[in-house]
């Protein structure tokens, strides 16, 4: 039998990425099973309460106000996002605290990159939209979001939470904290590749999955050239809150009015985004230099060791099975 210490460097260094692969990959089941689990536990307790009599979890099957619903929701989402990844965390000894580093950033560097980044959010928005009309156009079925705010202050301060703070928080604790910051010794363009890959696959349905792809790897470009998981939280934030108030806004308009409105929002935060770019570029920002390389390993040696690393595979196979089932007619 081989000993640890009889492995070459070079082997070693691929046993570790496997290893770290296979944990990013349980994190991976452990948090979608956790979804599944939660969420099914919740409809089997409302069924047994008498409250549900269908096989979905919903606000008007539960007979609640969107109120009561989304503090539910949140509960369950915390749960579901949050929980798994530290439990697996523990068991796999990766005795860290995820949100962190938080280096001090230059105001100016921390400015102009948010800006970038929600720019390339704005971008990936319309890149999403063409994608979507694509696969539409064979046959995918995207599933709209559905929508739980109200035209008042309370309803758009806790949609605001749910859907911006929660998020923000608990996703780029699991993506950037944990994931990307786990497969960073192996490539810091790598560690950001994979999380961004696996933070769309993640979001699982048609429009969702390619916008996420975009804007993880914005997030996590702000990251790794930081080392502050802060401004990515700050970013996804904004994002979700920008969305969150957009819709809040066009209550009062035409109907009309609606694409135009969100076509404008969109395109003015893009144009944001690349003065942002281009004020990095004029500042000659770190947040642009060329970062020194880590592994000896080559970028085909780092894919196949992910490959081999059977949670990881199974954790992507079963993000694909679940995307292909939602885009299903």
């Amino acid at each position: 039998m081989t000993n640890w210490y009889e492995y070459s460097p070079y082997e070693l260094e691929k046993k570790h990425l496997r290893g770290d692969a296979n944990y990013v990959g349980f994190v991976m089941l452990a948090m979608t099973v956790a979804m599944q689990t939660v969420f099914t536990g919740v409809v089997l307790l409302m069924r047994f309460c008498g409250m549900l009599t269908g096989a979905q979890l919903s606000m008007d099957m539960l007979g609640m106000d969107s109120t009561s619903y989304l503090f539910l929701y949140a509960l369950v989402y915390t749960l579901a996002m949050g929980a798994p990844a530290i439990a697996v965390s523990l068991i796999a000894r990766k005795r860290f605290f995820p949100l962190a580093p938080c280096r001090r950033v230059n105001a100016g560097d921390a400015f102009f990159g948010v800006l970038a980044a929600m720019g390339a959010c704005m971008v990936a928005n319309i890149v999403a939209g063409y994608i979507v009309a694509f696969f539409e156009s064979f046959g995918a079925q995207d599933t709209p979001a559905p929508d739980y705010l109200e035209p008042n202050l309370q309803s758009f301060l806790l949609n605001l939470f749910v859907f911006a703070v929660l998020p923000a928080l608990l996703e780029e604790m699991v993506f950037r904290g944990y994931v990307l910051r786990v497969l960073r010794p192996y490539g810091d363009w790598f560690a950001v590749a994979v999380s961004a890959l696996l933070f769309g696959l993640m979001h699982g349905n048609l429009s969702q999955v390619p916008f996420a792809l975009v804007v993880g790897f914005a997030l996590g470009w702000l990251y790794i050239m930081t080392d502050n998981i802060w401004l990515p939280i700050a970013v996804h934030f904004a994002n979700n809150a920008v969305s969150v108030l957009m819709n809040f806004l066009s209550f009062d308009l035409d109907e009309s009015l609606h694409g135009k409105f969100y076509a404008v929002s969109i395109f003015l935060v893009a144009g944001l985004g690349l003065l942002g770019i281009g004020a990095l570029f004029a500042r000659r920002t770190a947040l642009l230099r060329r970062l020194p390389r880590k592994t000896p390993l080559g970028v085909g040696v780092r894919i196949g060791s992910l490959l081999k690393a059977p949670a990881f595979v199974l954790s992507v196979v079963v993000f694909v099975i679940l995307l292909v089932l939602e885009c299903m007619p």
